[in-house]
C-alpha cells in the first residue's frame, strides 16, 4: 500500500504536533540551562540534568555538557526545519533524513537520561520511528502500530489506576493536584475538600482510559472518544502543566482515525463527513 495525498494530510498533522513538542521542549531545556545551569532541578519529564556523571571514560562524550547543549540546539533547528517543510507542503527526501536525525538525537538524550521516560517521551520516539519506516517502505499500514501503542498506553494507565485504592477513592487525584509539579492551587481551592468531586473525576478518567479501545466500534464512538481525548489532554495541559502529553498524544490521534478507517474498510480518499 502506497501513501496517497489524504494519508499525507494525516501524517502532516501528526508531524506538526511532534515538531511543536520538540521545539517547545528544546527551548524549555535551554532556558533552564542558561538561567539555572546543569544543577537545576528540572521537571520530571525532562532530562534530569542535575546529576552529570560518567560511568565509564569511554562514555565521557555522551555525558559532556557542551555536546548536550549542541544536540538540543540542533534538535530545535531540525524540528523547525521539518515544520517549515510541512507547512509549505514540500515533499522531499529531506523529511525522511531529518526525521532519522531526530531519532538519533532522541536516542542520545534518552541514553543520557538517568530516570525512566514519561509516556509522552516514549510516544514521540515511537511515532518518529514509525513515520521513518513508513517513508522508507511507502507502506502506511505501519502507522497502525502507533494506534495500538496509544490504546496500550491508555489501557495500562487505566488498569494501574483502578488497581489503586487511592485512585478508586479519589484520594490519588487529590494528592496529585496538591503536588508542586502537577498541582493546581486554583482547582484545589474550587474543589475544596469535596471528596465526591475527586471521586467522580477519578472514575471519569479511569473509565475513559479503560474504554478508549471502543473508539473502533463505529463512527460515532470514534468521534466521541477522539474529542474526549482532546479535551482530556487539553485539561491536563492547562491545569496540570502537561503540555508535552497534549502534543505527544495528539500527534498520534490522526493515526487512530486512520486505523478506524482501516478496520472498517473505509477508503482513505473519501469525504470523511459522509461516514458519520
Amino acid at each position: 500500500m502506497f501513501i496517497n495525498k489524504y494519508m499525507l494530510d494525516l501524517i502532516c498533522i501528526s508531524i506538526i504536533f511532534i515538531c511543536l513538542y520538540l521545539i517547545l521542549d528544546s527551548v524549555e531545556i535551554l532556558i533552564n540551562i542558561k538561567y539555572y545551569g546543569f544543577d537545576s532541578p528540572i521537571s520530571v519529564n525532562k532530562f534530569f540534568l542535575r546529576k552529570i556523571y560518567y560511568k565509564k571514560k569511554t562514555l565521557k562524550f555522551i555525558y559532556n555538557q557542551k555536546v548536550l547543549k549542541t544536540i538540543i540546539r540542533l534538535r530545535f533547528l531540525i524540528s523547525l526545519f521539518i515544520l517549515g517543510l510541512v507547512i509549505l507542503q514540500i515533499d522531499s527526501f529531506l523529511n525522511s533524513l531529518a526525521i532519522f536525525i531526530l531519532i538519533i538525537f532522541e536516542l542520545y538524550l534518552r541514553l543520557r537520561c538517568q530516570n525512566r521516560l514519561s509516556s509522552s517521551e516514549h510516544i514521540i520516539i515511537f511515532n518518529l520511528f514509525c513515520l521513518f519506516c513508513t517513508f522508507l517502505t511507502k507502506d502506511y499500514r505501519i502507522l497502525n502500530f502507533i494506534s495500538l501503542y496509544i490504546v496500550i498506553c491508555y489501557t495500562s494507565n487505566g488498569i494501574q489506576k483502578i488497581s489503586s485504592v487511592k485512585w478508586r477513592t479519589g484520594e490519588g487525584l487529590k494528592k496529585l493536584l496538591k503536588t508542586n509539579i502537577y498541582g493546581n492551587k486554583l482547582l484545589v481551592s474550587i474543589f475544596h475538600e469535596n471528596k465526591y468531586i475527586y471521586f467522580l473525576l477519578s472514575w471519569l478518567i479511569i473509565l475513559f482510559q479503560l474504554t478508549f479501545v471502543f473508539f473502533i466500534v463505529n463512527p460515532h464512538f470514534c468521534v466521541i472518544y477522539l474529542c474526549l481525548g482532546v479535551l482530556f489532554h487539553l485539561f491536563l495541559a492547562i491545569f496540570m502543566k502537561l503540555k508535552d502529553f497534549f502534543l505527544a498524544f495528539l500527534s498520534s490521534y490522526p493515526f487512530l482515525f486512520f486505523t478506524f478507517l482501516e478496520i472498517h474498510n473505509i477508503p482513505i480518499n473519501i469525504n470523511y463527513f459522509y461516514i458519520f
